[in-house]
């Protein structure tokens, strides 16, 4: 029988959203971003305005997310499904890429830290990787097992897979991870048949192996 835990989005964690320590980064993160997007005719007030509707598409898509899933799941399950939890937002409301997986849309991410996206950016194979690897690991444990493997992937803190380097992040981990993951099935084989595979799981790691194959094909079409 298969041991159970509530959706991502019942969790206390979800509260967690608007921190002191995570406004703290926010804060310091701010005036780069703004900088980076200074050029152009656009008021900074437009793109403030931009940018809050993205993060508010983010948190309205967290509260349909939990009706997509089980609320019954395996470890294994539970472990891919918090990526999918972050993931899934910032694919489909803040418009973000990762190396293989392109943007949903047309234009910029909107409403995300880029210093830290690059971060991630930068060590994308290993930790991608990584994240599989867990998963596999995943499917040995207890439920309050693969609750603490998640937690090391949702920290403000991150270290590099390359250079060891540790540093701050706003967004966790999950969101890259699960944005190329997720993401991906989405892009390469629809919202079709990424909605089956939430709601089942099964054939998680097939699809995401036939839609990283299927992205990379279309992108050698375009080179």
């Amino acid at each position: 029988m298969r041991e159970t835990r509530l959706c991502p989005l019942r969790h206390s964690r979800f509260l967690t959203l608007y921190s002191a320590e995570r406004q703290a980064l926010f804060t310091e993160r701010k005036e780069a971003n703004e900088n980076q997007h200074s050029s152009g005719n656009r008021r900074p007030h437009d793109r403030l305005k931009e940018t809050f509707l993205h993060v508010l598409a983010h948190e309205i898509h967290h509260i349909m997310f939990s009706q997509l899933v089980p609320e019954e799941m395996s470890p294994r399950q539970y472990f891919f499904v918090n990526f999918a939890f972050e993931g899934l937002a910032v694919h489909f409301c803040n418009n973000a890429a990762t190396p293989g997986k392109p943007a949903k849309y047309p234009g910029p991410m909107l409403g995300m830290d880029e210093p830290g996206w690059q971060f991630y950016r930068e060590q994308h194979e290993p930790l991608i990787q990584k994240v599989l690897a867990d998963g596999e690991k995943a499917k040995d444990l207890t439920m309050e097992q693969a609750a603490e493997l998640v937690s090391g992937y949702e920290q403000f803190t991150f270290t590099s897979l390359k250079t060891g380097e540790t540093r701050k992040v706003l967004q966790y981990p999950t969101y890259y991870a699960g944005c190329c993951l997720w993401g991906s099935i989405d892009l390469a084989l629809g919202k079709e048949r990424l909605f089956e595979v939430l709601a089942s799981y099964d054939g998680f790691l097939d699809a995401w192996k036939e839609a990283a194959q299927v992205l990379q094909s279309a992108q050698g079409k375009e080179d």
